[in-house]
């Protein structure tokens, strides 16, 4: 269970190795963990307890300890003011807070020295969040050239449904047959689960059928009739050889 696994990795990452309540209980601790301890599980996705772990580690590799005091954690932001994107420090400190309370502890984030400091780097050091540059349809038009075999079909109709659907990487990856519903008007792609629908949901999010290369119905439908998927994941590995990896 990864938070008690966690719970006891951070402990054993500090430098002190002490607290200064040793008798103060995590979460992950209790005698009760086991009767709600996968429902915690489920509460954060697999990349959420990872960013989180990854956060608090380098906080402890600079340094840090937990506990930390407000004053602790807010030299370390003063440490990479500059150096790191307002985002990013925003990020260790929910990795941080959650770190705490998850060890039993109050949470010095959320203290006036900590907040203050961070918004202070926002005003001295804030800069613009890089935009990325749209994919226009002129732009698929020039990679579709560039696609041939089977990976290309593959390709070009990932492409093509998460243009026209908005959809992104980790919900395209998880798409299912099952998930696809065809009619003469288009497609109805059912997404389960998303970034934003932590709680399972889940929506359906039409795509119209259009005329032309850029229909991502009829890519879709392609796809899956040349590769002979029936069940189970659309978008597979296609091997050196061209086929399908199940």
């Amino acid at each position: 269970m990864w938070l008690r696994n966690w719970t006891e990795k951070v402990r054993q990452s500090s430098k002190r190795g002490t607290f200064r309540d040793a008798s103060r209980k995590g979460v992950a601790e209790l005698p009760e963990y086991q009767f709600f301890a996968k429902f915690l599980d489920a509460a954060y996705s697999s990349v959420t307890r990872s960013v989180y772990k990854r956060e608090v580690e380098h906080f402890i590799r600079w340094g840090g300890t937990i506990p930390a005091e407000p004053k602790t954690i807010a030299t370390y932001l003063a440490a990479h003011a500059g150096g790191l994107a307002h985002a990013t420090l925003s990020k260790k400190l929910a990795a941080l807070h959650r770190a705490h309370l998850t060890l039993g502890y109050e949470s010095p984030v959320r203290t006036d020295l900590v907040r203050d400091t961070l918004r202070g780097i926002g005003r001295i050091y804030f800069k613009k969040q890089r935009q990325v540059k749209p994919l226009l349809k002129k732009h698929l038009e020039a990679i579709f050239n560039h696609l041939h075999g089977l990976q290309g079909v593959r390709d070009r109709a990932l492409l093509l449904l998460g243009f026209l659907g908005g959809f992104r990487r980790s919900e395209l990856a998880n798409l299912e047959v099952e998930d696809i519903s065809f009619s003469d008007a288009g497609m109805v792609i059912r997404l389960k689960r998303s970034k934003t629908d932590q709680a399972g949901e889940g929506r359906d999010v039409p795509i119209p059928k259009l005329e032309g290369r850029l229909c991502a119905v009829e890519a879709v439908r392609g796809w899956v009739e040349a590769a002979g998927i029936n069940h189970g994941a659309i978008f597979r590995e296609v091997n050196r050889g061209g086929a399908v990896v199940t």
